[in-house]
């Protein structure tokens, strides 16, 4: 999420990158994710939901069977996602307003096209990670 945000700042306000995305609130972002991890990962742990042995794949597994924190954790992942859908349908607004022959001339447009090129890749990767997850809050 805070990587979509980041993104989000760079394409769509880029004469701004440098005073709003400041050492300070990377130091906050990345602290919020750590944060953001923990609360999500660590209730079974205190008896909220439940973690499994599953013994011929030889790791532990989140048991599903707690109701609640199956929707606490759809909830988490469905608001992340939407944070991260919504920065990157933001990116791709301008980015489909540049003709090439404006592409060619401008440094700036250039700059766009490469900040749009790296969020199309990562916009594929969290795509993939959202459908990979998206039948665990589904089906249970």
């Amino acid at each position: 999420m805070c990587i979509s945000l980041d993104r989000y700042v760079a394409v769509c306000t880029p004469p701004m990158y440098k005073t709003n995305i400041t050492t300070k609130r990377v130091t906050f972002m990345v602290v919020f994710s750590w944060v953001y991890a923990a609360i999500i990962s660590v209730p079974p742990i205190f008896g909220w939901g439940k973690y499994k042995f599953i013994p011929h794949l030889q790791m532990c597994a989140l048991e599903w069977f707690s109701t609640s924190y199956r929707h606490f954790l759809g909830v988490t992942f469905y608001m992340t996602s939407g944070v991260i859908i919504f920065c990157y349908y933001q990116i791709y607004k301008p980015a489909s307003k540049f003709n090439a022959h404006h592409l060619r001339r401008n440094a700036q447009a250039q700059k766009i096209k490469k900040e749009c090129k790296a969020a199309k890749t990562i916009s594929v990767v969290i795509g993939v990670f959202t459908l990979a997850g998206f039948h665990m809050f589904v089906f249970g």
